[in-house]
């Protein structure tokens, strides 16, 4: 079943053009990143979702349910923020079941679920303080709590990490995934960190200028890139492009760098009207012809200053065919 589906999605805010034709689909219990450069559209998208934004065109369907012009209060959903966004007058029981009791439920479901969720997060010890009385990782829980106790269809993540020092953005990280994991309910997640999305998402979708480049699962957005932007954005460190020419006979297919006569040979690849496919080290290599790019991979070793003395660490290179050199660190 499809939780949340977009279709043909358009925003502007005067003459520029924020989102143009955005077409989404997430199904029940997947935890879907949106990932891109600062100005993307992506935070955009997320308030469309929540109903905090207006749409141009295009629709927004929450369990087949079209929801473009209903209130952020009846979407059924929660939406966690970067800046956590508590009641600084209020104690940590007060943040949390707010939405509850402005929903008017009832007091006895109002504790139940406050006891469960404030457990769940290890924050019931902490109910009786002050926002200000609480370290950044554990304002985040409340936040997530705040959304939790409302058993909403649907979790909506602004960045809620950027906030965090380096160590603690690692614990949160564990948090949220452990948290899916165990609830299983359908989550939107707003990043421009990768290693973020490629840990989080059953999915990701990754954005530049208000268009989705491409949604797929984090293993193919890694080794199967749509386009020069998606394989350039994702991997550390970035990739280096050497543009040039891919040759091709009957027996010899071959790489030639602009400015350069030397010919890379490239041996063992079976090519057809859509894709090249072969396993060096055990890696596979595609070919779009949409978007003429194809990969092998090589082993690289490079010193790295961890310690006292410089370390070695091995890197995978990712060699793009008739776009560019690319290197990413493997894990």
């Amino acid at each position: 079943m499809k939780t949340l589906k977009i279709e043909e999605l358009s925003k502007n805010f005067g003459s520029t053009e924020v989102l143009r034709k955005i077409n989404l689909e997430i199904d029940e219990g997947n935890f879907l990143v949106l990932l891109g450069p600062s100005g993307c559209g992506k935070s955009t998208l997320l308030n469309i979702i929540a109903g905090l934004e207006t749409i141009n065109e295009g629709n927004v369907f929450i369990d087949d349910y079209n929801v473009s012009k209903v209130e952020p209060k009846d979407r059924n959903i929660a939406m966690v923020f970067q800046s956590y966004a508590l009641y600084p007058s209020m104690n940590v029981r007060e943040n949390m079941i707010f939405g509850l009791k402005q929903a008017k439920v009832s007091k006895e479901k109002i504790e139940k679920q406050l006891e469960k969720v404030s457990k769940f997060l290890q924050v019931d010890a902490l109910l009786e303080r002050k926002p200000s009385q609480l370290s950044g990782g554990q304002r985040q829980r409340v936040a997530i709590g705040r959304a939790l106790v409302r058993e909403p269809r649907i979790f909506l993540f602004d960045e809620p990490l950027s906030n965090l020092d380096a160590k603690l953005r690692v614990e949160m990280r564990r948090e949220i995934k452990k948290l899916h994991q165990q609830l299983k309910t359908t989550v939107v997640y707003v990043t421009h960190d990768q290693t973020e999305a490629m840990s989080l998402g059953t999915n990701i979708a990754i954005m530049n200028h208000g268009v989705i480049q491409q949604n797929d699962t984090p293993e193919n957005i890694y080794n199967k890139p749509s386009n020069t932007f998606v394989a350039d954005f994702i991997g550390s460190p970035s990739m280096n492009l050497i543009k040039g020419n891919l040759k091709q006979s009957s027996d010899k297919v071959s790489f030639v760098a602009n400015g350069s006569n030397d010919e890379i040979a490239i041996n063992g690849y079976e090519f057809n009207s859509s894709s090249v496919n072969c396993k060096p080290m055990s890696s596979r290599i595609h070919f779009n012809t949409s978007s003429p790019a194809f990969f092998f991979w090589c082993v690289v070793f490079l010193p790295a200053n961890v310690g006292p003395k410089p370390h070695p660490f091995t890197v995978l290179a990712k060699i793009t065919v008739g776009f560019p050199l690319m290197f990413f660190a493997a894990s």
